[in-house]
């Protein structure tokens, strides 16, 4: 694994932290939590979870590292707000744009826990519980 990890670093260094150089990067996580979603849940609840971490956790990243002044549990509250609010805003244009008939208690939910799975030092990397926790939530107003 370390041998893979260098090589991807070495060409693609840009999509990396710099902190994924020793571990696992973040990628087998990503991948592992949207497998999760597409096998165990509908088509809209599935998408839902996947968008939530595809855009709501890429905006955490971004603006903790940019704007975030607020530090918890090594994360930023600046971070998880932006979470929460390009999750919801992500969710609420994808549900209007297909019809996947999400409600607004859902999408709600749903983004708030992600937002706090983000946040929390839970043990397992959040990019692995997103997806399958969001689109759980998801389906439960379907």
């Amino acid at each position: 694994m370390p041998a893979l990890n260098r090589g991807l670093f070495d060409k693609f260094p840009t999509l990396f932290k710099k902190e994924e150089f020793g571990r696992v990067s973040g990628s087998p996580y990503f991948l592992g939590g949207v497998l999760c979603s597409l096998l165990f849940f509908s088509p809209g609840a599935a998408s839902g979870g996947i968008i939530l971490l595809s855009v709501g956790d890429m905006s955490a990243s971004l603006a903790g590292e940019r704007i975030g002044r607020h530090s918890v549990f090594g994360k930023t509250l600046e971070g998880s707000l932006s979470f929460f609010i390009t999750g919801t805003a992500a969710l609420f244009i994808f549900n209007s744009a297909v019809g996947a008939g999400l409600t607004v208690v859902s999408i709600l939910t749903a983004t708030a826990v992600c937002s706090v799975i983000e946040l929390l030092p839970i043990g397992v990397n959040d990019n692995l519980l997103i997806p399958p926790v969001g689109s759980l939530l998801l389906a439960l107003f379907l």
